[in-house]
């Protein structure tokens, strides 16, 4: 029963992977963090959005021009995706929870209220965009919601965007997985829960890819990140 429930979770989170490049493991993660611990859950759902995000971008026509300031942003990202694995490593298991579940509350409201937010393009707000989404990508593999927020208020056309959004995903994750390596957070539990993942990755990121163009992506979103508040004060009022 709980392994069906995972299925289903995961699938839905590759779903929306699919249709609009990021949100993977904001769904996922405060769900799952319910039955799995937290600092094994945080690698698989690393190595399921990299996995995700190789798809997307494998499969991506056409490909955008990726510019210096998405380079910028993506290389600051992955530096700081380091120093995440760290605050990561620092934090005891309850204090973890109470930290991820306001963490995703927040970068949930505020994705919900950003709708109007505009921004001039910059090389120091891509660095700080990076540096943030990287901080999140390396402590609780959540990196997504504040950079569609940030690369929406900068106006990235669509392309563009599910693609600096599949790369930075797919330099972050790798950068995370191997700071966990090194911390001791994949182990054999990890592991088999990552290989798990990997059906119900391919059919939900699929299935997101065919709706990319057929639902609206924005309401799509929005729901889900109203799943993801209320999620994240369950799980904050269970660990009180």
């Amino acid at each position: 029963m709980i392994y069906l429930l995972i299925f289903t979770i995961v699938i839905v989170a590759a779903i929306l992977k699919g249709a609009t490049g990021f949100g993977f493991s904001l769904i996922a993660l405060p769900i799952l963090a319910f039955f799995v611990p937290v600092k094994m859950l945080i690698p698989a759902l690393t190595f399921g959005n990299l996995f995700a995000s190789v798809m997307i971008a494998v499969q991506a026509k056409p490909r955008a021009k990726i510019s210096t300031n998405a380079l910028i942003l993506i290389v600051s990202g992955t530096v700081a995706t380091l120093f995440g694995v760290v605050f990561l490593r620092a934090l005891k298991d309850n204090t973890l929870i109470h930290t991820l579940a306001i963490t995703i509350i927040a970068i949930s409201a505020i994705s919900l209220a950003g709708k109007g937010l505009k921004l001039t393009e910059s090389r120091f707000k891509h660095t700080m965009a990076g540096i943030f989404s990287g901080l999140l990508a390396g402590g609780f593999s959540i990196a997504g919601p504040p950079l569609a927020l940030y690369l929406n208020a900068i106006n990235t056309p669509g392309t563009q965007f599910r693609d600096i959004f599949a790369w930075f995903s797919i330099a972050t994750a790798t950068i995370a997985l191997a700071g966990y390596g090194f911390s001791g957070f994949i182990t054999h539990d990890a592991i088999t829960l990552s290989a798990l993942l990997i059906p119900s990755l391919i059919a939900g990121t699929m299935v997101g890819q065919k709706l990319h163009m057929r639902i609206p992506q924005k309401l799509f979103a929005n729901i889900i990140l109203v799943i993801c508040i209320v999620s994240g004060f369950v799980l904050l009022a269970k660990h009180v």
